[in-house]
């Protein structure tokens, strides 16, 4: 069996190559692309046919969708994402599985196993138009974000997280740890795929947790500070009425 990965994170495709070689050995990695550009060039080689493509959603020049509009491919595809807000999208392409990072034992082998079978059936239409009737009644938003801090990366989960604060051309996120990492996404992509019932977009430049905050500080008559579990350089100001609400969403 062939595989080939598509991962712009070095990190998470040698964490892959390491699962594969430990619980499939017989499985031979062909390559690993790093954008689409080089993903649509290597799967253009006519001498490259693998078995099995893992995928990652978003990768530095665009979304994997792209490789696969342009490449026709016989290959079962495992989308490996730490968005699940592109699952419907995935089902299109007769994907094997779709999985969210970090990628584990538990969620790797039975997606090999449903693409080895899904390599032997001539109908995947069929089987990938029923996964996504089933993905239809699931309410499918951001879970974790694997964010960086120059060299280190840091997998958060969109639970764990208390703010989130415009910086420069980049977000920072905060955890309720205290810890924090940089995503390059905009705001506005964190309000189409964060679950805003819990999140709130208070000013131009930050999101917050409701449930995070703990309390405010008043920084003149119409202004507080808010304030969580752990102190955050950035002072987050919003007006008096704006924190009365976001403290009475808690009471209620």
């Amino acid at each position: 069996m062939k595989a080939l990965i598509i991962e712009d994170e070095r990190l998470s495709a040698d964490a892959l190559v390491s699962l594969l070689n430990r619980f499939y050995p017989e499985c031979e990695v062909i390559g690993i692309c790093t954008s689409v550009k080089e993903g649509i060039a290597t799967l253009s080689n006519q001498s490259c046919r693998p078995d099995i493509i893992f995928s990652d959603v978003s990768l530095s020049d665009g979304v994997c969708f792209s490789i696969f509009d342009k490449v026709k491919l016989d290959a079962a595809i495992v989308f490996t994402t730490a968005f699940d807000n592109y699952a419907l999208k995935a089902f299109e392409y007769y994907s094997a599985a779709y999985i969210l990072k970090p990628v584990m034992e538990e969620d790797l082998c039975p997606a090999v196993e449903k693409a080895i079978k899904m390599r032997g059936m001539q109908d995947l239409k069929a089987i990938c138009e029923t996964t996504m009737n089933l993905a239809r009644n699931n309410t499918l938003v951001l879970k974790s974000l694997m964010l960086v801090r120059g060299d280190t990366y840091i997998l958060t989960k969109v639970d764990d997280i208390c703010a989130i604060v415009v910086d420069g051309r980049r977000v920072k996120v905060y955890a309720d740890n205290g810890n924090y990492g940089y995503d390059h996404h905009n705001l506005h992509f964190f309000e189409e795929n964060l679950d805003m019932t819990r999140f709130e977009r208070v000013n131009r430049q930050t999101i917050v947790a409701v449930d995070r905050v703990k309390g405010g500080e008043r920084l003149s008559k119409d202004t507080m500070r808010l304030l969580f579990n752990v102190d955050l350089p950035e002072r987050i100001a919003v007006s008096y009425d704006q924190f009365m609400r976001l403290v009475k969403n808690q009471v209620e």
